[in-house]
């Protein structure tokens, strides 16, 4: 009875006077949430007890599990989009474009002669084509536009709410 009572009240003061369980909710709202939502999260990491301990290993794990995404969707070399990365968007984007009745085009881009290029330049040089040239494409999309490495020499551009005229210009 009594020791139950002093119990309770002792939990209480934990979770609620020094502010354990707000911190805790903390934590569970931020490993719970997406990555762009991670971002505005401010984890407890100040103290020397076990919330704090907790939330910097939240903390650590949230940022493996960034890299991890990151590492997952983006091309090492060209730093753009992977492929995987460009139907996982993409998908997305031509669902909502067919809801909506928008148009979109996709365009596809081979480096010519690459082969060639690596055998009289050799593969560094034809890896220096390859970062120029997805950057030269990615700093000439808009913001809406999706753009990723295909792979090999080839490269893959969805335009988001373009019309064809305007894709076969492009």
């Amino acid at each position: 009875g009594i020791a139950s009572i002093l119990m309770l009240c002792l939990l209480h003061w934990l979770l609620v006077m020094r502010g354990l369980g707000g911190r805790l909710s903390q934590i569970s709202r931020a490993m719970g949430s997406e990555l762009a939502e991670r971002a505005e999260w401010q984890l407890p990491v100040e103290g020397r007890d076990e919330i704090a301990d907790m939330a910097r290993s939240a903390a650590q794990l949230l940022h493996k599990a960034d890299q991890l995404r990151e590492l997952a969707t983006t091309d090492a070399l060209t730093k753009v989009n992977n492929r995987r990365r460009f139907f996982e968007l993409a998908d997305k984007e031509v669902k909502r474009a067919a809801r909506t009745g928008e148009t979109a085009v996709v365009l596809m881009l081979d480096v010519d002669h690459f082969k060639q290029i690596n055998d009289t330049h050799g593969h560094d040089f034809g890896d220096r084509v390859l970062r120029e040239t997805a950057q030269a494409c990615k700093q000439s999309t808009r913001e809406i536009d999706i753009f990723a490495r295909y792979g090999g020499e080839e490269f893959v551009l969805l335009m988001l709410d373009t019309p064809l005229a305007l894709g076969i210009n492009a």
